[in-house]
């Protein structure tokens, strides 16, 4: 279900995603916002340029959530047990709450995988948005095996990681302590 739903929210709100990696792509672009540059893009481009890389999008979405929930789940899980071990705690003890420093660096470190596995799949979608590669891309395979030949693993399919690891990591991170908190608040 959860799958489900973030795949119908992105394709809903895919376009505004596409803009914005045009109109950040492109410093001569002479539309006065969001409204004006998707009149111009269905014009010009119709709806496969309203959805240009939305297939990569989508095949990012199920790994990465799935990926991110169950690093999150298994690093607390650990993050429990190794402070039950700590405070002097056999295996037949119960494991203790977590504080709120761990659920965040679990989070954060669960979002950092989840990144970093998925991330040559934001790579591919950011090109096909802004048409990088002459836009002669067959797919997203295709896009793959392209940048791979091209550009190598660090210098392309992980372009830009770095950066991406700054925000991605704190969005996660708060994210799933918001998440367990509200939880928790809700099941009192």
């Amino acid at each position: 279900a959860g799958s489900a739903a973030g795949a119908t929210a992105t394709f809903l709100t895919y376009p505004l995603d596409v803009m914005r990696a045009r109109l950040a792509a492109d410093s001569r672009s002479h539309h006065h916002g969001y409204m004006s540059g998707v009149r111009h893009l269905w014009r010009s481009e119709g709806p496969r340029g309203l959805y240009a890389g939305l297939r990569p999008t989508i095949l990012g979405i199920v790994p990465y959530s799935g990926l991110s929930f169950s690093a999150f789940e298994t690093l607390k899980a650990h993050l429990r047990d190794s402070s039950r071990t700590r405070a002097g705690g056999t295996a037949d003890d119960p494991l203790p709450p977590l504080t709120g420093t761990q659920r965040l660096l679990a989070g954060g470190a669960a979002g950092a995988i989840a990144q970093t596995v998925t991330y040559p799949l934001t790579v591919v979608r950011r090109r096909m948005q802004v048409g990088v590669g002459g836009g002669g891309y067959h797919g997203v395979a295709h896009a793959l095996r392209s940048i791979y030949a091209a550009e190598g693993v660090a210098n392309g399919l992980f372009k830009g990681l770095s950066l991406a690891l700054l925000k991605g990591p704190l969005q996660s991170a708060i994210g799933f302590s918001v998440n367990d908190y509200a939880k928790k608040r809700l099941a009192r």
